[in-house]
Parts: structure tokens; C-alpha cells; sequence
């Protein structure tokens, strides 16, 4: 088990895909995170079905402006 997860990476999103890596690496990772744990999920605002599934006491979103597209994009962090 881990303290620390991070989910990042290429991934399909939008409308039309039908599957997400990062959706099945949560799931996988809530499996896997100590208590008092964090997992960091990347370009959050892509994935709203993650904070569903979410199992941490606690999340905690940090927007800004992102480096690789225009307008507001965000990181979650999901404490155990």
C-alpha cells in the first residue's frame, strides 16, 4: 500500500470515449492508499465521475490557469 498516489498521464476524454484510464487507475489506487493517504489526480475537471466514486474523507481542488490549454483547468487532491 502507498501514502502517495499521483494519476497523470495521456488519456481519452470527452463526449464520445467510452473508457479512462485514470477512472480504472482510481479505482485501482483507492484500493491501494494507506489511511491518512493522498491521491493526486491531474486535469481533475476532465474526470467529474472520479469525485464521485471518491471515497476520501476529504477533497480539496486547486484551479488555475494551465500551460497547455487555454481557460481554467484543475488538480485534486483526495485525503484518506
Amino acid at each position: 500500500n502507498y501514502d502517495f498516489i499521483v494519476i497523470d498521464g495521456e488519456d481519452c476524454f470527452g463526449p464520445d470515449a467510452k473508457w479512462s484510464a485514470r477512472e480504472t487507475c482510481f479505482e485501482l489506487a483507492q484500493r491501494r492508499i494507506n489511511s491518512n493517504g493522498v491521491i493526486l489526480v491531474d486535469d481533475s475537471w476532465r474526470y467529474p465521475n472520479i469525485i464521485k466514486e471518491s471515497t476520501a474523507r476529504k477533497i480539496k481542488s486547486f484551479q488555475s490557469i494551465g500551460p497547455c490549454r487555454k481557460g481554467i483547468t484543475s488538480t485534486d487532491l483526495h485525503f484518506y
